[in-house]
Parts: structure tokens; C-alpha cells; sequence
């Protein structure tokens, strides 16, 4: 059933979806699904050549938003969304300068809030929001990143969805928790 050599000391993330499916990825392996029900497993690499599961091979997080798509965060290329049922994917790609992009690289932390948008954590220090019917996204930041004097060391490891505020929670290696107020727009240090 699995493949012990896709799998290194380097696994990455893990996520376990509604449908009973584990979801792995190891270091530049690309993404792993175990059909936990039916002992399948499918090995997704990214392939130019056809319509990719995935925009890359290096894997930083998993996650299953309320519609079942799967959302890929994948370094240096951006956001690929896989729905299972099409078997098709939508990627987003990563472009530091084009704000209808991904802006920053690697994916730390998603979660989706009551509207079904989709808030995105990165290792950047920032966070963004996906509209989850026109993929649009809106990025909030502390700090201006092009500023040369940006902190680029608050680095956001991960999310939570508070569901009495609706306030997105950021765990970072420099400042400790974060709140992000989602209605008013703006960052609380605790």
C-alpha cells in the first residue's frame, strides 16, 4: 500500500480530510493521499506537461475547506485548490511583485471562516484572504513588506479561527499570539 521511500525525516505536513483520506508531503515529494477506507494510495508530483493536483513538489500545508476542495500551499509556486470530484485543479500562482498573486512564499497556516472565505497564513508575516467564489484575494499586513526596513522575522507558524469573534489567531516566532481583528481590520499583540 505505501511507499516508504517518498517518505523522508523531512514530512511536512499531515491532514486528514472528511472522507477519511490522509494527506501527506515530505521534502521536494510532492503530495501524498492514503485512502485510509479503501488501502489506495495516489502519489501527486507536479507535472507540466498535464492539468497539475498540485503547482509544486515542495509541500508546506494541507488543508480541506467546508466544500471539499483540497488546498495546497506549495513553496516558491504558490496555492493550488484540487477538487477531487473534477479531479481538476485552479493554482494561484506566487509572484512577489503582482498583488493578484501570492505575494509570499511558503504557506504556515489556513483556515476558513463562517462566509466560506479562505484566510491564509504565511511565513512572511502576513495573512490573506481568499474569496472563496471569485479567488480574489485581500493580503493584510502589519507592516508595509517593500519597506526596507520591514521585520521580516515575525514569522506566523499558525492559524486559528476564533468562532465567537470571527478574529483569526496567529501563533508567530517573535511576537508570541496574535489577534487579527477580521472586521475592523487590524492587528492586536496580546
Amino acid at each position: 500500500l505505501f511507499r516508504s521511500d517518498l517518505l523522508t525525516e523531512n514530512a511536512y505536513c499531515r491532514y486528514m480530510d472528511n472522507m477519511g483520506n490522509l494527506w501527506l508531503s515530505a521534502e521536494r515529494k510532492g503530495l501524498m493521499m492514503i485512502d485510509t477506507y479503501q488501502k489506495q494510495f495516489n502519489h501527486y508530483k507536479h507535472l507540466k506537461s498535464i492539468d497539475p493536483v498540485i503547482g509544486g513538489d515542495n509541500i508546506s500545508m494541507v488543508f480541506e475547506d467546508s466544500r471539499g476542495k483540497i488546498w495546497v500551499g506549495c513553496y516558491g509556486v504558490g496555492l493550488s485548490i484540487y477538487d477531487p470530484i473534477t479531479q481538476k485543479s485552479t493554482v494561484i500562482p506566487y509572484d512577489a511583485t503582482d498583488n493578484n498573486k501570492i505575494l509570499f512564499n511558503g504557506t504556515s497556516g489556513i483556515v476558513e471562516d463562517h462566509e466560506g472565505n479562505i484566510w491564509i497564513g504565511f511565513y512572511d508575516a502576513s495573512i490573506v484572504k481568499v474569496n472563496y467564489k471569485t479567488l480574489k484575494l485581500e493580503y493584510f499586513l502589519d507592516r508595509d513588506y517593500r519597506d526596507p526596513n520591514y521585520f521580516r522575522g515575525n514569522v506566523v507558524r499558525s492559524l486559528l479561527l476564533d468562532n465567537k469573534s470571527k478574529n483569526i489567531w496567529m501563533v508567530s516566532n517573535s511576537c508570541g499570539i496574535i489577534e487579527f481583528d477580521t472586521k475592523n481590520h487590524r492587528f492586536i499583540y496580546q
